[in-house]
């Protein structure tokens, strides 16, 4: 039950974030936008930046635990993969879009109406890298 309580916190902060950084996002701040995904990242990896960049799918998802906590993880990185293309920083989007995709094969995608949302949003962008 602690352990739980302890998850749906992470959760909780993270979504607040995202939640930020979208509607920095709707008004055009990228910037601002990009420094609440930080705080998102911070939440849920529990790890600096650069450990978590070198780790390979499978040891990421093994230290972030329970499936809720791997498929936020891919929420925020697809959200901060639009603002770097917006931000003219395709390369960084391809990598981030990339390692969502890779975490959601990992755990599945879940029931959850944003999972689905991002799942579409990668879907589209796979087909449009295919044509």
């Amino acid at each position: 039950m602690l352990k739980q309580d302890f998850v749906m916190r992470i959760i909780e902060k993270a979504m607040q974030a995202i939640a930020r950084a979208l509607g920095y996002q709707a008004k055009g701040e990228d910037t601002s936008a990009m420094e609440a995904l930080q705080e998102a990242y911070l939440d849920l990896l529990r790890v600096d930046r650069e450990t978590f960049e070198s780790l390979d799918t499978k040891t990421l998802v093994t230290l972030l635990g329970p499936p809720e906590v791997v498929r936020t993880l891919a929420r925020v990185m697809t959200i901060e993969a639009r603002t770097l293309d917006r931000m003219e920083r395709p390369y960084l989007a391809t990598q981030r879009r990339t390692r969502a995709a890779e975490l959601y094969l990992a755990v599945g995608v879940g029931e959850g109406t944003d999972d689905l949302a991002a799942l579409r949003e990668l879907h589209a962008w796979l087909r449009e890298k295919r044509t």
